[in-house]
């Protein structure tokens, strides 16, 4: 049997591939061209400085080739300078080399026309199937036509309109060898703080709720003037100038340090370096971002609809729930306490452990192409 994931978007890929081929499956990645730098693997195995990455969304692929070279089992479609029927022609080429197809977005909009079995990976595209235009319709024909959905995104299942005989609940993948807890990074003394916030996800109000968290630590502040806090904010997104204002309007640039893109090894430490990890506040649901944060042991406030996680994991996460400022304020201010803050980290490296550890996702996604695969 011989599957291959096409796609990669922030990585939701590589690490099933990795964790396929390491129980001896045969599983290849197809990465694309242009494409943002998340969506390449480079990014979950290496650190690289912005004068090697180049354009973030075309980025220098031979340069961070060299510096990180990609197991054989991982190809690239270099699709720029093609037309439409060029690309098409390229990718289904491709796709019919195997017995299954796991089609990230937007490769169901081929995989469909590939007369080869797929199964649509969707790591929120759903949210946007209502959208109109050529594109969007293609998707959504392409999830009819795919042999299953595979859902990661707890919230999505709410959203879909497709048969429930045909989606797949299995969430994303965390290597919980590599995102483990560590103490080796002392940001507290380099930032003259006693107490991190580090809050991940991109400046994109409609969707992650950052002005919440903006307000929310505002609060905090007012409410501990004796605490040294410092909240660390991701610095890109459509919404990041939005994001600049807010925080001057709220007198917060003394207490606020701008983080670069970073790819998941700075993550990993930029988890490890606070006391809690921010992550959203509207969608009800969480991507990768929480459970990373989760199994490097860090308590994160987020905003979860529990009928969603109930749903989706049978159980509730133990997050430190917060869809307003004002709870936001709450949640912090909780987290001063270090017995407090312990507590939840050690019950949310063992959440991530039952649900999302490499060995129980991979044989998830093992079964499914065993079950589709022809």
């Amino acid at each position: 049997m011989r599957i291959a994931h096409f796609g990669n978007i922030a990585n939701d890929a590589f690490p099933v591939v990795q964790a396929l081929v390491a129980k001896g499956l045969s599983a290849e990645l197809y990465i694309y061209r242009p494409c943002h730098v998340t969506a390449l693997p480079h990014w979950e195995l290496g650190t690289f400085p912005e004068s090697i990455v180049g354009d973030p969304y075309n980025p220098n692929l031979e340069a961070l080739d060299q510096l990180c070279p990609m197991p054989d089992w991982v190809h690239t479609l270099d699709l720029r300078r093609t037309n439409l029927i060029s690309k098409a022609y390229k990718i289904i080429r491709e796709m019919r080399k195997f017995d299954l197809i796991v089609a990230h977005v937007p490769f169901p909009i081929y995989a469909q026309f590939s007369g080869r079995p797929f199964v649509a990976f969707d790591a929120g595209a759903i949210r946007y199937m209502n959208l109109p235009g050529l594109r969007m319709r293609l998707m959504r024909r392409a999830y009819r036509k795919a042999e299953c959905v595979i859902v990661t995104n707890p919230d999505t299942i709410f959203r879909h309109r497709f048969p429930n005989n045909r989606l797949e609940k299995v969430p994303f993948l965390i290597d919980t060898n590599r995102y483990i807890p560590s103490s080796s990074y002392n940001y507290h003394d380099r930032l003259k703080a006693d107490f991190l916030v580090f809050c991940p996800a991109r400046q994109y109000w409609k969707e992650k709720g950052n002005d919440i968290l903006m307000n929310g630590f505002r609060k905090f502040m007012d409410v501990n003037p004796h605490v040294r806090a410092k909240l660390l904010l991701a610095k890109w997104g459509n919404d990041l100038a939005k994001s600049e204002k807010l925080i001057a309007d709220l007198n917060l640039k003394d207490f606020v340090e701008w983080v670069p893109l970073s790819s998941k090894p700075k993550l990993i430490e930029l988890y490890n370096a606070v006391d809690v990890v921010a992550d959203q506040f509207i969608l009800g649901s969480y991507g990768t971002a929480c459970p990373e944060a989760m199994s490097c042991a860090k308590p994160v406030v987020i905003h979860l609809e529990p009928s969603f996680i109930l749903d989706f994991f049978g159980e509730l996460a133990p997050v430190l729930e917060a869809r307003t400022s004002d709870q936001v304020e709450k949640r912090l201010s909780q987290c001063l306490d270090p017995a407090f803050r312990n507590s939840i980290a050690k019950a949310s490296r063992a959440w991530v452990l039952r649900h999302h550890a490499a060995e129980i996702v991979a044989k998830r996604h093992l079964e499914i192409c065993e079950r589709y695969a022809r």
